[in-house]
């Protein structure tokens, strides 16, 4: 292991322990960034964060309209299983009111062929 690797044995300077390392070999002789912003990088932020609003407000404009979609589309699903039920319970209604009627006429049907019958056996005698 290379000596430069070796903790120093002094106190860091963020104060979080008793040691500190070698300095980052990146930062020249020691020397600290600029602690604030450039003009460039505040100039850049500003844009990323007009183009950050500008795509959310597109992004809420998007989830308004998919939510109004949504709901039409619920609503005709809604009268679509409205209209089906009506149909279903005419169509149950007309059955039952056929098979009252068809009862009727079996009976009918039936008294006049026996109507029938006995005229002809009349006739024939």
């Amino acid at each position: 292991m290379w000596s430069s690797e070796l903790p120093t044995g002094t106190v860091s300077p963020d104060r979080t322990g008793d040691r500190t390392y070698p300095l980052d070999p990146s930062t020249p002789d020691g020397v600290d960034t600029q602690p604030y912003p450039t003009r460039s990088e505040l100039t850049a932020a500003a844009r990323d964060r007009s183009r950050a609003v500008r795509e959310a407000n597109q992004l809420r404009t998007q989830v308004s309209l998919l939510r109004d979609e949504l709901d039409r589309e619920r609503t005709e699903r809604k009268q679509v299983v409205e209209r089906y039920e009506y149909l279903l319970t005419d169509v149950q209604r007309t059955k039952n009111k056929t098979k009252r009627t068809a009862g009727v006429c079996e009976r009918i049907g039936a008294h006049i062929d026996a109507v029938f019958t006995s005229l002809r056996n009349t006739v024939q005698r």
